[in-house]
Parts: structure tokens; C-alpha cells; sequence
């Protein structure tokens, strides 16, 4: 008993630290937000780049650490659209389809076969039993992947504007890209 309480506290423990990771965006020393981007393209051009997107207090943001120079990438910008083009889903089959057969009034067919024709008359009832078959539909569960994010920037200084695209794997990395920007992403 005790083993399974101290089993229940540790995944109850591992399930608070992954919520906490995964839907909070790290501080970085100067006080700003960061989170981690995988950049896929920059104004259109295919970059394999990560990278951090920092956020000020007055919702201006950077990138920085770089894994690659890029310098359209260098600059203040302020987020003017975060768009996100839908979800990829794949249906998952958690427990395949099943068929069980059951024996009714086996029990009832012998007790008559024995008596109206004893020993044989029982093996004869039980073998006419009536068999049937229902089969269970399979478990399935849909798991959903978002497609890429965009956002559009527009620098502080020159008024450019800078589409940026993002990779994201999961479903929780787009909720995190959400409550980091504090803005709901628009559907493309």
C-alpha cells in the first residue's frame, strides 16, 4: 500500500513538472521572455535556424541565439499577425477490433441430450448449442500535429515588415507559442 502511494505521488510530481515546462516560456537574466523557435523560412527563403524569440515588457521582440547568422533576423521587431495554418491528424489505432463467440444454452442442451439419450444424447445436446458472435469496434484515438506558425514583424526602426516561419512538432509547443505571444493565432 505504501509502495503504491509513494507511486502515485511521483508520477502526480512528474505530471507538475512537465505542465510547467511545457507551457511556460523561460526568463532570461534581463527580465525579458524567451522561447525556443525552430525557424523554417525568413521572408519566404528556406533557413534551417534555432534560435530564441525574446520578448520585452512593451511586447517588442528579438532573436538571439542563433545557431546560423541570418540578418534579417537582426533587429527590434513588433508582432503584427501570428497565424497558424490548421492541424495534421492521425487516427491511431489503440486496441484493434475484437470478436467474441459465446455458447448459449449449452448447459440446458446437455441436461436434456442426457436425459432423453444419456451419455451420448449430452455430448449430442452440448455440440447443437447456439454460438454467437459479437464483435467490438476498434479503440482509436486521433492525434493531432499543428502545421507551421507565421508570424509577421515589422521592424521598430525601419518599418519593414519580416515573416518569419516556425516549425512546431506538438500540439503543447503551439499552446506555449500562444501564451507566450499572449495573442490567439489566426487561422490561414
Amino acid at each position: 500500500m505504501l509502495g503504491f502511494i509513494f507511486l502515485i505521488g511521483v508520477i502526480g510530481f512528474m505530471y507538475l513538472i512537465y505542465k510547467f515546462m511545457a507551457n511556460n516560456p523561460s526568463e532570461n537574466k534581463d527580465g525579458t521572455t524567451a522561447v525556443r523557435a525552430n525557424i523554417i523560412k525568413v521572408n519566404g527563403k528556406n533557413v534551417s535556424i534555432t534560435a530564441k524569440l525574446n520578448q520585452t515588457d512593451s511586447h517588442i521582440f528579438y532573436f538571439s541565439d542563433l545557431n546560423q547568422e541570418n540578418d534579417a533576423l537582426d533587429g527590434k521587431y513588433e508582432l503584427l499577425h501570428f497565424y497558424q495554418n490548421g492541424s495534421i491528424g492521425t487516427d491511431l489505432v489503440v486496441k484493434p477490433a475484437e470478436t467474441v463467440t459465446k455458447t448459449k444454452h449449452g448447459v440446458t442442451r446437455t441436461v436434456a441430450g442426457g436425459v432423453i439419450g444419456g451419455i451420448p444424447g449430452a455430448v449430442i445436446g452440448a455440440t447443437t448449442a447456439k454460438k454467437v458472435s459479437a464483435t467490438k469496434a476498434p479503440l482509436t484515438t486521433t492525434v493531432r500535429d499543428p502545421n507551421n506558425a507565421i508570424l509577421i514583424f515589422k521592424d521598430t526602426t525601419s518599418g519593414i515588415e519580416l515573416s518569419v516561419e516556425l516549425s512546431l512538432g506538438f500540439m503543447r509547443e503551439l499552446e506555449r507559442l500562444n501564451k507566450f505571444i499572449e495573442i490567439k493565432s489566426e487561422f490561414k
